[in-house]
């Protein structure tokens, strides 16, 4: 996952396989683990429709082996992909129900990548106040070390600012800074897009061709 997370994906991939080749089909709750972080992987990439597939042999895997944790970890990847594919809220009301039961039995483990998804799916709907609240939240557990949601949580937050200013510049900083604290290169490629998107917007189409040549 680290080197996916880094950008290098043949290696990522390379790995996965030979992670998951010894338990594949067998069963066992490391293999729906393994299906996980690939799907993870697979977000990261924006391989939408394989995320998906490999999501749900992951919940499948959960069902049979009785965890509760991959269950809503592969469901909410699930979830995050079909919505990124269809722009339907009822897959964001399946990820919103998913994580809120998730905090209520204390299972936070990659609690932080739910919420920034939340609060990116919520703000493209321009729910603001829930968006908030999924920042809030992705924020909170990065300072408890679980730093996957903090990047877009920051371009949520930069999203969310009503005009351009100080405020847009500094959470777009602070992302910025989060992805680059992971080593991240595609949260770097994802707010190098959003600095594009604000020149844009902003009339500034020479920057925005500068920093969409960067990404």
């Amino acid at each position: 996952l680290v080197h996916a997370d880094r950008g290098d994906f043949a290696l990522a991939d390379e790995m996965f396989e030979e992670a998951i080749a010894p338990v594949a089909g067998s069963g066992h709750a490391i293999e729906g683990s393994m299906l996980a972080l690939k799907a993870i992987a697979l977000v990261w990439r924006g391989r939408w429709e394989e995320a998906r597939t490999v999501a749900q042999r992951g919940w499948h895997n959960a069902q049979r082996v009785n965890s509760a944790f991959n269950f809503v970890n592969c469901s909410c990847i699930d979830a995050y992909a079909a919505w990124e594919i269809t722009r339907s809220y009822k897959h964001i009301e399946s990820m919103r129900s998913m994580v809120d039961w998730t905090e209520a039995q204390h299972l936070e483990l990659f609690a932080s990548n739910w919420y920034g998804w939340c609060a990116h799916a919520l703000q493209s709907h321009g729910d603001v106040e829930p968006a908030r609240e999924y920042v809030k939240r992705a924020l909170r557990r990065a300072a408890e070390g679980d730093p996957m949601g903090e990047a877009v949580a920051y371009r949520v937050l930069a999203r969310l600012e009503p005009t351009a200013g100080d405020a847009v510049s500094m959470y777009v900083e602070k992302a910025t800074r989060a992805g680059e604290a992971r080593g991240s290169r595609h949260e770097a490629v994802k707010t190098d897009l959003l600095r594009a998107e604000l020149c844009r917007e902003s009339g500034d189409e020479a920057g925005a061709r500068r920093w969409a040549e960067a990404s």
